[in-house]
């Protein structure tokens, strides 16, 4: 019966659906130009949709049902809660000789790769109970790998860890297992959730610009036997000219079974007495991807599974067993160090957002946009005639209802699974914004409609 109303009133009034698909590919293309020259557009509607998933999925994997994916993990916590400070007399320093333990338990039960999310650029008492174990895993060429954060400071120099020398020196077989990395989590700047991660970050070692990659990709390449790779995209990155880079260039490199993308910027940090403003413009010229570099927040923070706290290792010696190939990350969940920040699966901790960082990459979970002509000439085609149609049949409003209505949720149902399953995102919160432009652009050309109208009356 509809479509018997449609073909009446196509022949009736054929130029007003025709209209109305001219309408639909004008608001297409207001949308591609929002996406790209306005910045920060693109990346706050892609986050519309992204968030609502990363939420359903980390809730899917927060579930019993999810028991035998957790304990394939490639990542495990060991959490310094607040109750182990509370038992070490609230210390200033994380103590020197407990990190000792937990680094030396990883080991003996063949860890892939320890990462320590505690900076250490101060000294500590307990400091040589620490360096004696490093001391033995270099005597003993130990095949894990341990990964120090650094930070670099406003002069673009890094700052000094306690153990440089230690992490310089090479085992007794002349490999290299103790790494400097930074750990870089990047929040949007519309909103301040945290929810991609950078790859690296330039430093100035006698004047000349050094790469220090960030702590999720180096552990990621560490475990894939990658670091060759990344040592020669370091050099390429050195050797790239400034004012030759094509906007948008970078290199690849292929972790958990997908390619990825390293950008190129610039090999040099702003001066000391840059402008902040100028800063900043620098800091989202190095923005992250918002696809390719954004975390999947699968790995929930409360689970057994995949999580020891500092205090329990003789008490959870079968789960200590279940360390070996994995990527250990290390560091404090107590609150009161301030070290939590919002992303869309909550507020972590800053070693969980590092974990799951990690997971993203050793599993290659990393988001990707459907390719264009599937998007624009499919999806966005398809709407445009349907919408056109519903703006034929019926007054705007309902006609904005139902066309958001019918979209979003038929998008959502093709998004969900695609984008657990293959990592591809189908956006379905753009019709939202197509329907409510048309509706207004429906509304304008019934107001013109009826203002000419009534002056013809008038005349």
């Amino acid at each position: 019966m509809v479509f018997d109303g449609f073909r009446a009133k196509m022949k009736k009034n054929r130029a007003k659906f025709v209209l109305n698909i001219i309408l639909g590919v004008l608001i297409l293309f207001i949308v591609v130009c929002l996406e790209h020259f306005w910045w920060g557009w693109e990346e706050d509607q892609t986050n519309y949709g992204l968030d609502i998933l990363a939420r359903i999925e980390n809730h899917l994997y927060s579930e019993p049902l999810a028991t035998h994916e957790l304990a394939k993990s490639s990542v495990y916590f060991i959490e310094i809660t607040h109750e182990d400070r509370k038992n070490w007399k609230y210390p200033e320093l994380t103590p020197r000789d407990k990190l000792a333990r937990m680094i030396e338990n990883a080991w003996t039960r063949n860890a892939a790769v320890i990462v320590l999310d505690i900076l250490m650029e101060k000294a500590e008492k307990s400091d040589s109970k620490l360096e004696k174990v490093l001391h033995r895993m270099l005597r003993e060429s130990a095949a894990t790998h341990v990964i120090f954060p650094v930070s670099i400071n406003c002069d673009g120099l890094l700052v000094r860890n306690r153990f440089d020398e230690l992490i310089d020196t090479l085992t007794a077989d002349g490999r290299q297992i103790f790494h400097r990395g930074i750990s870089i989590i990047e929040a949007s700047g519309s909103d301040l959730i945290h929810r991609y991660w950078t790859p690296y970050q330039v430093y100035m070692r006698a004047n000349h610009p050094e790469i220090l990659w960030n702590i999720a990709l180096l552990a990621a390449a560490i475990r894939e036997d990658k670091l060759l790779e990344l040592s020669r995209i370091a050099r390429e990155i050195k050797s790239t000219n400034e004012t030759r880079m094509p906007q948008g260039s970078g290199l690849t490199i292929m972790l958990g079974g997908k390619s990825m993308r390293i950008p190129l910027f610039a090999t040099s940090p702003p001066a000391a007495n840059t402008s902040i403003t100028t800063k900043e413009c620098d800091r989202i010229r190095l923005h992250s991807d918002i696809y390719s570099q954004r975390i999947r927040f699968r790995l929930p923070v409360e689970s057994p599974l995949i999580r020891i706290t500092a205090d329990k290792f003789d008490e959870k010696e079968n789960l200590l067993q279940e360390l070996s190939g994995k990527v250990v990350v290390i560091g404090n969940s107590c609150p009161d160090l301030g070290d939590y920040h919002w992303t869309p699966a909550g507020r972590l901790a800053g070693l969980h957002i590092l974990g799951n960082a990690i997971n993203t990459l050793v599993e290659g979970l990393q988001p990707k946009h459907i390719p264009w002509w599937l998007h624009y000439v499919v999806i966005e085609g398809a709407i445009i005639v349907a919408a056109a149609a519903l703006f034929f049949l019926f007054p705007s409003l309902p006609a904005q209802v139902i066309g958001t209505v019918f979209f979003v949720s038929l998008l959502f149902a093709i998004s969900w699974p695609v984008y657990l399953y293959w990592g591809i995102f189908v956006n379905f919160t753009i019709p939202v914004f197509g329907m409510s432009l048309h509706r207004f652009f429906a509304d304008l050309e019934e107001t013109i409609k009826n203002k000419n109208t009534s002056n013809c009356e008038h005349t």
